[in-house]
This record gives structure tokens, C-alpha cells and sequence, in this order.
């Protein structure tokens, strides 16, 4: 899972917290290596900044993994790891969008991978990757010779602070095993770190392997897609006090967004009436994959 960092810079004179500035014109002259690092897990950037980086390194025919210099971005399917970075298998978790076998899942979780399974309700599958947005932290893979038919509804409509959302997937699936589990929680606010309004923040309890599983509302259906956390040694350091469950994940209309443009069809309804956590759960579980990759 990716986790948010606070970088602290100590300035010389007033020992103050102080940045870099980012922006269209001032990206130009950076070096690669620093464009990457922007990128990385030390830096917290707003959704204008990241873009304006990743438009420079797109210009540059540039790719980055975990704030390294990773390939050339002809092939984005599956980036090398960057040197220094663990080649280990790593798992995190995703869900089936369509009946012929596409799942959704964050890019985080798939980048650097060769070889990608998936381990469903159904079976153990190989699967290939189709497309990613590394800005959105988006990735769309398909089970190779899968068809399902249990496959998410995505809500139509807006979702509003305080309302019920439940998260499953496989949190430290190498620890914890294979089994789905779920966590809940409310909507904390509609925009994530520096206001981004791309994403949600959620209080609902999230560990590494979460990553890419579906963020559910009380009627079952998907309302994002779980993406990180707030790291909480880093805040504590900073602000001198300890987070408790600020985390967040991708709203629906960046998810539809990125579906769309690839021209992948989705199922989408309205809100109904509510249903117990339980009925939620065992819903999602016969779509709700987890995904492994080396």
C-alpha cells in the first residue's frame, strides 16, 4: 500500500518547514532523478503539482517506480524494479468490473510486476495487465481465459460525508492469508490530502494489502477504490501527535473516468435501500480478488 510521508526541509536561517515549488514552468528545469523523487513516498503533492510532473516526464519519455528512475515509458505493462527496490512478491487487492474477467485495482499494486496472479473465490488465475494511470493510481488487469459472473455495481451519484462505507479485501494476505476481510467505517471528508479532490477520506481501518479492493456503501454498491493511508510515524514526528485511521480512497468519478477511456463497460445503479454488513460482505466476496505479483 502507499503510504503518505511528510518530508520536513530545514531551512538555514529560520529553521522552518518550507517546499519546493512545482509547477509547469519549474519542472522544466529539474533533473530527472527529482522529478522521480517528487513522485516518491517523501513528498505530498497537490493534484496540479503531480500532474505537472508527470506531464514532464511523459515529454521526457520517462517512467518512475517508488521515486526512482524506473524505464522508458514504451513499456508500461511491467516496469523493472528500480535498484535498491525489493524484487519480492507483494499482494494487494482488486475486484471484477465486467464478465469477461477485468478487474480493477490501484496501480501501486501491480507496478514493477512480471508475473501477476489472481486468487478468487473460483480458482487461481494467471492474469495480464491491460492499462494503468499512475497519476490516478488506477490499474485495469484481466484474468487470463476468466469469465464471471459476480462482477460490482458501481453507485450512481454523489456520496456524502458521514455516510457508512465497509472496505474488504486481503490486508497482509502473507500474514494474515487468503480468506476476505472487512473493515467499516464512515466518510470523514470528500477531498484527500491538500485537497484533492479526486479522492475521499475515509476513517475506515486499512493495512498494506487493501490496496485496489472496493470501498462499499450500506447498499453494497462501490463508492471508490481503497488507496492508501496517512503514515502515521511520519505525521506523529511532524505535528507531535499520532492519526488515528485517516486514510483514504479514489472516488467513483475518476474510477469512471479511467474505465470509460479505455472502453471498458461497467454496471452501474442507484442507491436502494440498505443492507446488513454481513449480506455486504458475502456480496463482495464473489467478486472481491486478491492479487499477487513478482
Amino acid at each position: 500500500m502507499r503510504l503518505y510521508k511528510w518530508m520536513v526541509l530545514s531551512a538555514v536561517v529560520l529553521g522552518v518547514v518550507s517546499c519546493a515549488t512545482v509547477n509547469n514552468e519549474t519542472v522544466k528545469g529539474m533533473s530527472v532523478g527529482s522529478l522521480c523523487e517528487f513522485l516518491g513516498p517523501a513528498w505530498i503533492l497537490t493534484a496540479k503539482e503531480r500532474d505537472d510532473v508527470y506531464h514532464e516526464l511523459e515529454r521526457r519519455d520517462i517512467q518512475c517506480t517508488s521515486g526512482h528512475v524506473a524505464s522508458k515509458s514504451q513499456d508500461r505493462r511491467a516496469a523493472p524494479p528500480a535498484q535498491g527496490e525489493s524484487s519480492k512478491s507483494k499482494s494487494g487487492s482488486g475486484f471484477y468490473i465486467s464478465t469477461d474477467g477485468y478487474i480493477l485495482t490501484n496501480e501501486h499494486v501491480i507496478r514493477g510486476c512480471q508475473d501477476i496472479t489472481i486468487q478468487a473465490n473460483h480458482g487461481r488465475f494467471a492474469a495480464r495487465f491491460i492499462a494503468s494511470d499512475a497519476a490516478n493510481d488506477l490499474a485495469l488487469l484481466q484474468g487470463t481465459n476468466v469469465s464471471t459472473e459476480y462482477v460490482a455495481n458501481f453507485r450512481l451519484g454523489d456520496i456524502r460525508i458521514g455516510e457508512d462505507v465497509t472496505a474488504v479485501g486481503f490486508p497482509l494476505g502473507q500474514l494474515l492469508g487468503s480468506t476476505i476481510k472487512a473493515t467499516s467505517g464512515t466518510v470523514s471528508s470528500l477531498t484527500g490530502i491538500m485537497n484533492d479532490s479526486r479522492m475521499m477520506q475515509i476513517s475506515v481501518p486499512i493495512q498494506p494489502g487493501n490496496s485496489g479492493g472496493p470501498l462499499l456503501d450500506d447498499s453494497g454498491f462501490v463508492v471508490g477504490v481503497v488507496a492508501s493511508k496517512l503514515n502515521d510515524m511520519a505525521t506523529a514526528k511532524l505535528t507531535g501527535s499520532l492519526p488515528q485511521n485517516v486514510n483514504f480512497a479514489i472516488k467513483n468519478i475518476s474510477v469512471n473516468g479511467f474505465l470509460s477511456a479505455h472502453g471498458v463497460e461497467y454496471q452501474t445503479v442507484n442507491r436502494s435501500k440498505p443492507l446488513s454488513r454481513p449480506d455486504i460482505v458475502e456480496a463482495a466476496n464473489r467478486y472481491t480478488v486478491m492479487i499477487n505479483c513478482k
